[in-house]
């Protein structure tokens, strides 16, 4: 289903008297599980399959604005003309090497517009990147 086949044992062992076997494992992304019953002499063999699906969380923080305004229930962060925008963000699971893009949108004439997108910026060892 995804890209890599690689499989890796995670853990072995008896039930306990309720059948449950706990086994913990951080996936870094999406990951199918198998878990295989070899059977005994009261129950039949049996192997469940189940997907589990990690998404990415993005952060982005803002700065370089020298005034915040609110009219009615928005709010506008006001740069000089010639001001630089300055961007910060992030991405989990950590994608460390990975690249990210932003897109600076201005709302003009009653639509919003996509006047500027970055370079790719390659996250570190943190997994953030940072325009500065």
């Amino acid at each position: 289903m995804f890209g890599s086949k690689t499989r890796t044992l995670l853990k072995t062992g008896k039930a306990d008297s309720h059948g449950n076997l706990a086994v913990s494992y951080r996936a870094p992304h999406s990951t199918t599980f198998t878990v295989v019953f070899a059977g005994d002499a009261k129950y039949a063999p049996k192997t469940v399959t189940q997907v589990v699906y990690v998404r990415a969380r993005a952060s982005l923080a803002i700065s370089g604005n020298y005034a915040i305004k609110r009219i009615g229930s928005y709010t506008y962060r006001l740069y000089h003309r010639s001001a630089h925008l300055n961007v910060a963000g992030g991405v989990a699971p950590n994608k460390h090497g990975e690249c990210v893009k932003i897109e600076a949108q201005e709302y003009y004439q009653g639509a919003w517009d996509a006047n500027v997108l970055t370079a790719c910026g390659v996250l570190n060892t943190s997994s953030k990147v940072r325009d500065t």
